[in-house]
């Protein structure tokens, strides 16, 4: 778990640099990480709230939806969440604000970093935008042209193959 001990701050701006391996976060496949998640964080505390930014990095490993391939990913994302004791600035909206005890000894920020990560991944990951997949045959066209004879088409979709020619 990654925590800031926060129990000797005063009224102020603080800095802190964090650094653990994915795995301490519970993701699916942490082996797919190729670095380390790297955190900075600043700590605005202002009587008993703690305003905290997070900029995150790590390098992630992911496969083409397209080619298929292997490519590294660079997350550099950010977050900003707010904890206090205070009950009323909680609501259903408050998506970013995290009801703490007073006066408490350290602030846990392991899923706030988890969700950053996870934000930063694409839904369809692909490697380049000029990425041209796969043909039909597998062949990747990325690397070279496919050979194939034309394709088959379903005979319910000839139709549609004619008024594409009009």
């Amino acid at each position: 778990m990654m925590k800031l001990q926060v129990s000797h701050l005063k009224d102020g701006l603080y800095t802190d640099h964090l650094l653990d391996a994915a795995a301490a976060f519970g993701f699916e496949n942490p082996d797919d990480f190729t670095e380390k998640v790297k955190v900075d964080v600043q700590i605005d505390k202002r009587d008993r709230d703690y305003y905290i930014k997070l900029n995150v990095k790590t390098q992630i490993e992911l496969t083409c939806d397209r080619c298929l391939e292997q490519y590294s990913l660079a997350i550099d994302d950010n977050c900003s969440v707010l904890f206090t004791p205070n009950e009323k600035l909680i609501t259903e909206d408050s998506e970013f604000v995290r009801l703490i005890a007073d006066n408490p000894r350290e602030l846990e920020i392991d899923t706030d970093v988890r969700e950053t990560v996870l934000l930063g991944i694409p839904i369809k990951a692909i490697c380049s935008e000029s990425c041209k997949g796969l043909c039909q045959c597998g062949q990747n066209l990325n690397i070279s042209a496919c050979t194939c004879a034309d394709e088959k088409i379903d005979p319910r979709w000839e139709a549609l193959k004619k008024l594409k020619k009009i």
